[in-house]
């Protein structure tokens, strides 16, 4: 998400034509970092101790619909988009992780959007969030 708003952002600026990312008919599981803190947090306190936990969302999001949604929310929906599928990791598989244990130990859990995700990103590099 960094990536494409980073790019999003040069695009807005005049500084890029193009934004060239990797494939995106693949589903990732995206945590905020915000979330992922919070989830750390939750770990000092109520982790046990030599236990593997997965902080993550539980559910894999396009990131087609990531990319239109920054692309939207910088305002610039008419970008050109160059994929270049060799940028982008091996596997072509959708991913998610299984926070179950987290929650269960921990009561941890996501509390932000991709949608606030993207926006509140968006608005730190300085770009209008356009309403939706």
């Amino acid at each position: 998400v960094g990536n494409f708003v980073s790019q999003a952002v040069e695009v807005v600026q005049g500084r890029r034509a193009a934004l060239e990312v990797g494939m995106l008919d693949v589903a990732r599981d995206i945590t905020d970092v915000r979330d992922v803190a919070l989830a750390y947090v939750s770990l000092l306190r109520y982790g046990r101790i030599g236990e593997p936990y997965n902080v993550c969302s539980g559910r894999a999001i396009g990131l087609r619909g990531v990319l239109d949604a920054v692309l939207q929310a910088a305002g610039c929906r008419e970008a050109v988009v160059r994929s270049t599928p060799s940028s982008t990791i091996a596997s072509q598989s959708d991913i998610a992780g299984n926070p179950a244990k987290i929650k269960e130990h921990c009561s941890w859990e996501p509390r932000y959007s991709i949608e606030e995700t993207v926006s509140d990103m968006v608005a730190a590099a300085g770009l209008r969030v356009d309403a939706r």
